[in-house]
């Protein structure tokens, strides 16, 4: 999904480029209608002109002085071609430069009628004509007479190209511009937001425990909200853990003085069954307080490193079972981090590792390692023990499903192993080891 500073920039770029495409077109468009109508108003002009520059001769014939300097003007000018010609077709005059290109010119137009005519094609080269019937003569005797004036369109053509050269191009180069200022504003007015996230990967990553910075009056709500969150999270979690750890010494005493009683009693029956619901309880009680201290994969949690948990349990288990002279091997990528509770990840380890210093002969080997992207991180313990067969792993996997499965005396570690893998969503499976032994191999997603 596209991000906020992208989603505007790119509609913002969509918004002022169709503006200056608009813009520029209806500037165009206007250019070259003022252009077309100053044109046309021009060749009027020159028709005016040429009007003004022809006479009558003693005969009452139509003439043009050519020694008069106002029609020399269409001798010597060489983007103009001029033409007089009687509509009767026995009288007409050319400019010099009208003769020698012989350009076609309107025959006929009635009296103070006018054609404008924008590109007319001649010898591969485009015109512009004007054309103006005038009636000249006594008012009895009169005769029409179509007056012409042509223009060669190459400069105005090559005028009206420069002009839109250098519109687009001051065109461009503002759009461009306001792009620029467009990002810097956006990502100065973005940045808050820029802010929030940073300081969320900071909590994520454990550096921080709640966001710090100000923030605009927008924001406010939003970034105290997430800090009564987290807040909230945090002492709801805390206050949980301490109401179990009160309701589990709340019961150590009144069953270790049920114990005491029965241990006392000696009564074969009475203590045979005593003792054995008081162990029950008891495994209920530490299992069931195990399960609900189970963190799971919070959103905002921090990064755990699979190799310092890793170290620490086998450093101390080697201490407890110093007795055994148990070799270790670990093979555990040091880069690989998980998204998690680290509690939850010492449960895990912590007991499916005792498991193995505790059945094993002398070996007892680790590794953790990136599996594919589907399962994230692998993580196997094996040792070189009796090994467990798969009939018997499939039931203590299923006994760590249920409370009753608790008294088979398959113990409360893997099951509470069990329930944590599933709350991260992972996978546990049971195996056998290169070692001989037991291979307990977990999968648990890397990233959330």
């Amino acid at each position: 999904m596209l991000s906020l500073n992208a989603r505007v920039s790119i509609t913002a770029s969509i918004v002022l480029t169709s503006f200056f495409g608009l813009a520029g077109t209806a500037l165009d468009n206007n250019y070259r209608s003022n252009t077309t109508s100053n044109l046309q108003q021009q060749l009027l002009n020159n028709i005016v002109t040429l009007i003004a520059a022809t006479e009558l001769d003693e005969q009452g014939n139509v003439y043009i002085p050519d020694a008069l300097s106002i029609a020399r003007n269409y001798v010597i000018t060489p983007q103009y071609y001029a033409r007089v010609a009687s509509n009767s077709g026995d009288w007409e005059w050319r400019s010099p430069l009208a003769k020698e290109l012989k350009l076609e010119f309107l025959d006929v137009l009635q009296r103070n009628q006018h054609r404008f005519e924008k590109r007319l094609k001649f010898d591969n080269t485009y015109f512009a004509m004007y054309s103006m019937g005038v009636a000249w003569g006594d008012r009895n005797d009169q005769q029409v007479y179509t007056f012409s004036v042509a223009q060669n369109l190459a400069n105005l053509d090559a005028q009206i190209n420069n002009y839109r050269q250098n519109l687009w191009a001051w065109l461009g180069g503002v759009a461009l511009l306001l792009l620029v200022v467009q990002w810097r504003v956006l990502k100065w007015g973005l940045y808050p937001l820029t802010k929030v996230a940073g300081e969320i990967t900071a909590i994520k990553n454990g550096n921080q425990q709640e966001l710090q910075q100000e923030y605009p009056s927008e924001l406010k709500t939003l970034t105290d909200n997430i800090n009564n969150l987290l807040s909230h999270q945090n002492q709801h979690l805390l206050r949980y853990r301490n109401s179990l750890a009160d309701l589990a010494h709340s019961l150590k005493t009144p069953v270790a003085i049920l114990q005491n009683a029965v241990a006392q009693s000696k009564q074969d029956k009475i203590y045979d069954l005593l003792n054995e619901q008081l162990a029950r309880i008891s495994q209920i009680t530490d299992y069931q307080l195990q399960r609900a201290a189970m963190a799971g994969g919070l959103p905002l949690a921090a990064p755990v490193n699979i190799n310092d948990i890793v170290f620490k349990l086998f450093n101390g288990l080697q201490k407890v079972y110093a007795e055994k002279n148990v070799q270790t091997s670990l093979d555990v990528d040091k880069a690989i981090i998980m998204y998690g509770d680290e509690g939850d990840i010492y449960e895990v380890l912590g007991n499916i590792a005792d498991n193995a210093f505790k059945l094993c002969a002398h070996k007892v080997k680790c590794t953790v390692e990136t599996a594919d992207s589907s399962k994230g991180i692998m993580i196997r313990i094996e040792d070189d023990g009796i090994g467990v067969s798969k009939q018997i792993a499939n039931e203590i996997l299923e006994r760590g499903k249920r409370d009753e499965a608790l008294s088979e005396g398959q113990g409360i570690g893997l099951a509470v192993v069990s329930e944590i893998v599933k709350l991260y969503k992972g996978e546990l499976t049971i195996g056998e080891s290169e070692l001989g032994g037991a291979a307990f191999t977990i999968y648990l997603p890397q990233t959330r």
